[in-house]
């Protein structure tokens, strides 16, 4: 017995088996009970090829639904990254712009010392 043959198919091979034996060296009765089986045995294949077919659709949906699952977390990855990209330039345009404060501070505080420098050389002279 070829050990892919299902029990089904191996049923319809049996039942095919005894309908030629019948048709062969059998009684009218031998041959409508041979017939019998063989259409049983037809009915069960079939109905079994449609199981398997049905769980074949299964598959493939839950493999679109993995599929599109993969696509959406793609997808978030992306805009995860994005995000933070435009985080880290904002980060770097902050630090930029307190750099900027802090020099035109510098510059705050030179003007002053030397406006303070000119009132105090101005007051040294009078």
């Amino acid at each position: 017995m070829n050990p892919d043959t299902n029990p089904a198919q191996l049923l319809l091979e049996e039942a095919n088996a005894a309908l030629i034996e019948a048709q062969t060296s059998g009684s009218p009765e031998q041959l409508q009970q041979a017939q019998s089986a063989l259409q049983q045995a037809q009915q069960k294949l079939q109905m079994e090829n449609q199981e398997l077919q049905q769980a074949q659709q299964q598959l493939q949906q839950a493999q679109q639904q993995v599929q599109q699952q993969k696509l959406d977390l793609e997808q978030m990855h992306q805009q995860v990254t994005s995000k933070q990209q435009q985080l880290r330039q904002t980060q770097q345009d902050v630090i930029q712009k307190k750099h900027q404060v802090v020099q035109e501070r510098e510059e705050v505080f030179q003007a002053q010392k030397q406006v303070y420098e000119a009132m105090a050389s101005e007051q040294n002279l009078q």
